[in-house]
């Protein structure tokens, strides 16, 4: 089986509603966590993942796929892009194992990424929905491997 990282376009009101993100223990956290450090998982938020796994399976087939070739060879270049870690804990990056939010204020940062380190055509359709998350003002829900 292929590793793949999938990404899938979220409605901004819909994720806030999913995860209650302005009650989030770190949403007005001036703090960004990277992928080495120590992240610090609040018991009263550890229903996070599953919340974001439930909508994941449900929107499974709407996904956009790209192969763990093209994604892991360039994981740092995304380090400088604010995100989301589970969904609600500030980060810088994607998480390569787990669930990372991309928030709209974030979209045209990661599109410019993407069209920096474009290899061949894999990143077309993602960089496609990018733009029509930033006119909608969406989310960007990444699964890792």
């Amino acid at each position: 089986m292929a590793l793949t990282h999938d990404f899938l376009t979220i409605n901004s009101n819909e994720i806030k509603n999913l995860l209650d993100l302005n009650k989030m223990y770190f949403s007005n956290s001036d703090i960004r966590y990277t992928k080495d450090d120590h992240i610090p998982w609040p018991k009263d938020h550890e229903d996070a993942d599953d919340i974001l796994l439930e909508y994941y399976k449900r929107h499974r087939n709407a996904c956009i796929s790209i192969h763990d070739d093209f994604i892991r060879p360039k994981i740092d270049c995304f380090e400088k892009i604010d995100t989301l870690y589970g969904g609600f804990i500030p980060f810088r990056g994607l998480n390569y194992y787990g669930f990372t939010l991309i928030p709209t204020e974030s979209i045209s940062l990661f599109t410019s990424v993407l069209k920096k380190i474009q290899i061949k055509s894999e990143y077309n359709l993602l960089i496609k929905s990018c733009y029509k998350s930033l006119t909608t003002k969406n989310y960007i829900l990444h699964c890792g491997v």
